[in-house]
């Protein structure tokens, strides 16, 4: 993953594959983050069925 100070590309293909890599980086850790919460939601409401 880059940082901000990362130099950007100097050519449009490097700088355009560059973005699109980030952008499914973050799709990914997007992803990552809602399914923890749909997990700990069904965990939630598995404990609330047992009490």
């Amino acid at each position: 993953m880059t940082t901000p100070f990362d130099q950007l590309p100097t050519d449009l293909a490097a700088a355009q594959a560059m973005i699109l890599a980030q952008r499914e980086q973050l799709t990914l850790a997007k992803s990552e983050v809602t399914v923890g919460r749909l997990d700990r939601a069904a965990e939630a409401d598995a404990g609330q069925g047992t009490a």
